[in-house]
């Protein structure tokens, strides 16, 4: 399946593919685009979060797009349950968010994926927004791993998130905790590191 269904509030968007084995959200911000002062160019895709239910050979499957309200969804039934997405692009609440439902309590579980040209991020379905200030936050010189971390969430693994500074983390963590990380840089340089409840100094790797 290659046609997908927009969604947009003018500064967020996504192009919704509707599969129902590994679905794919294709994002866009208005700020990501190529070209200069003179050369307009074109807005670019800023990344791919992959939603991965694992619902094979659906049945009653049903993609639509209301123009009145802007939501898109994707209905089907799988194993006997109705599952339901609902993904709309908020101009007041300048999101995009995405609902899941189903008829049976528990049924909706899986595993999403977060990508694009600098990071991919894996986990357990269940906190599906604002995962890079979830997962890491850089200020004053300090690079605070898994500040925010949902108890929906207590294992995965980062690749490629940026902090300020010019550095790149990647960690793994269980049952909430960091199990093993690595900081780079362009140049190694010294940087503070937040995490498990103690602060570190290390020397960042060179890319």
């Amino acid at each position: 399946m290659t046609e997908a269904l927009p969604v947009d509030n003018g500064d967020l968007g996504a192009m919704v593919f509707g599969k129902t084995e590994i679905e794919r959200v294709q994002f866009k911000e208005k700020s990501l685009w190529t070209g200069n002062e003179n050369d307009t160019g074109s807005y670019q895709p800023f990344g791919d979060l992959f939603i991965e239910p694992g619902h094979t050979q659906p049945q009653e499957y049903r993609s639509e797009l209301d123009l009145s309200s802007g939501v898109q969804t994707v209905s089907y039934v799988s194993k006997g349950v109705r599952y339901r997405r609902e993904i709309i692009a908020s101009y007041p609440a300048g999101v995009v968010a995405m609902r899941f439902t189903a008829d049976q309590p528990g049924a909706f579980t899986g595993k999403l994926r977060l990508t694009d040209m600098h990071a991919q991020l894996e986990g357990n379905l269940g906190a599906a927004a604002g995962f890079s200030e979830m997962l890491l936050q850089s200020h004053a010189g300090e690079i605070h791993l898994l500040p925010a971390l949902p108890k929906a969430w207590p294992e995965g693994k980062v690749t490629g998130l940026i902090a300020r500074g010019g550095f790149t983390a990647d960690f793994a963590w269980e049952n909430g905790k960091v199990t093993s990380y690595r900081i780079t840089s362009a140049e190694p340089k010294e940087v503070k590191v937040r995490m498990n409840g103690e602060v570190k100094t290390i020397r960042s790797e060179r890319f």
